[in-house]
């Protein structure tokens, strides 16, 4: 082999090193650049999805957002239902893609709803609601003293 030649594999040996040295580096920038854009993504992705929902149910137009990198409220307001609800873009407790809370104030049946959930990383819906007190109106009135509901489901839809 030639000096030449040398030259050449040692040039390819710094080359391959100096790569080598900022691959990590790279990688930590990458999985950082990653972890910022996140909670902004689930957070749009969220609202669109819940847009979406409202409009088939004839409710976009009574909705307002506050949108933020890793929070967003939802304000819905309507005759029969006054709700705002909190979210947590991708928070860290309870971890998952989302958590929100929240409270709805329904007119049929009359009831103020305290609202919590969140969706699991595996796309599991887990959602709570709860009253101190509901009354459902018809030719007898049900009364109910704190009354909870429990929702779960997979990321199919199934229960």
């Amino acid at each position: 082999m030639t000096s030449q030649n040398y030259e050449r594999l040692d040039s390819s040996a710094l080359q391959y090193r100096s790569m080598k040295k900022r691959l990590p580096i790279i990688i930590v920038l990458f999985g950082v650049l990653v972890a910022a854009a996140l909670p902004a993504a689930v957070g749009w992705i969220a609202r669109d999805q819940i847009d979406h929902s409202l409009a088939e149910n004839g409710l976009a137009q009574d909705a307002e957002w506050q949108a933020g990198w890793t929070r967003s409220t939802l304000r819905l307001r309507n005759p029969g239902v006054n709700l705002e609800l909190r979210m947590r873009h991708v928070p860290l407790r309870p971890v998952g893609w989302l958590a929100f809370s929240g409270r709805a104030i329904v007119t049929q049946p009359a009831a103020t709803l305290d609202l919590q959930g969140q969706i699991a990383l595996d796309g599991r819906l887990e959602a709570f609601a709860s009253a101190p007190g509901l009354q459902i109106y018809g030719p007898a009135t049900w009364n109910y003293r704190q009354p909870e509901l429990r929702l779960v489901t997979r990321r199919d839809g199934s229960m």
